[in-house]
């Protein structure tokens, strides 16, 4: 429902580009003859103080988290890059001074589905955060889905925001010794009747949704299938060597799931390896 464009980075700028499944190449999305695509003048460019490197396609329309006049917005920009609109704003980053611009927060987490652009409140260290959401293409003010937490509080988490079908999933918890041992849960919004359920308890990992089902990463790298249905988990992948797994999505009927090698040494030969 929500499938994601790539942009390309090169020195501060982000290259926008698609890949044809017909010839199997990767195409930079500008038509200008001789462009050299590192200025505002080539439609495939954007800047990376500008905007985020992460994208959604929905309705024959690009949208792309911006930074603008202190603000986080949503901007739509067309396949072809020739076309870019603000679509939503979505909060307010930065605070003017007299001595220039201070900058309170980070842009938020944020996901495009249905219509909608989904944000978290989340930043690493603080005892509050909350979901939101606001309609793309208006000028209408963000709704408040979930909070979590209270001033003076643990520190909380609320993210890893991932839709699917029509429910909007994300990770929620706080610290149970009020540091950064995290007690996380998954959670899920629906987003045609409003209710938020608790999906699966204590999963601390990241993970992804697909069919009728929920994968996610145990503390050992082992990946689990817990049908929504039922909420009956199983092992689905086990884990055999000293990697480290720290994303997961779905991709063509497969899940695909990032690796970080480590050092490890062989038990058998007692050589190291990666």
């Amino acid at each position: 429902d929500a499938p994601r464009c790539a942009g390309r980075s090169a020195g501060g700028i982000q290259r926008l580009f698609f890949h044809d499944y017909a010839t199997g190449r990767k195409v930079i999305v500008c038509s200008k003859p001789d462009c050299v695509h590192d200025s505002e003048e080539c439609d495939a460019y954007f800047s990376q103080d500008d905007y985020d490197p992460f994208m959604y396609y929905q309705n024959d329309t690009i949208y792309i988290s911006k930074s603008e006049e202190g603000y986080a917005k949503i901007e739509a920009v067309s396949p072809d890059g020739t076309e870019r609109r603000i679509s939503c704003v979505i909060l307010r980053t930065a605070t003017e001074m007299e001595n220039g611009i201070y900058y309170g927060r980070s842009t938020p987490l944020i996901c495009v589905h249905r219509g909608y652009a989904y944000f978290s409140t989340f930043e690493p260290g603080n005892s509050t955060a909350e979901l939101y959401r606001v309609r793309l293409d208006s000028d209408e003010q963000p709704e408040l889905l979930c909070s979590t937490g209270k001033e003076g509080g643990n520190v909380v988490m609320l993210y890893r925001i991932k839709p699917y079908g029509k429910y909007v999933f994300f990770q929620m918890g706080e610290s149970g010794d009020g540091g950064y041992n995290y007690e996380n849960s998954i959670y899920a919004y629906n987003t045609e009747n409003g209710e938020i359920t608790l999906v699966c308890k204590g999963a601390q990992r990241d993970y992804m949704v697909m069919g009728d089902s929920l994968y996610y990463f145990d503390m050992q790298d082992n990946i689990h299938r817990m049908k929504l249905q039922t909420g009956v988990s199983e092992l689905f992948w086990e884990n055999d060597r000293e990697i480290e797994s720290n994303k997961m999505f779905s991709n063509n009927g497969y899940i695909i799931h990032e690796l970080e090698d480590v050092e490890y040494r062989d038990t058998e030969s007692g050589e190291i390896k990666w």
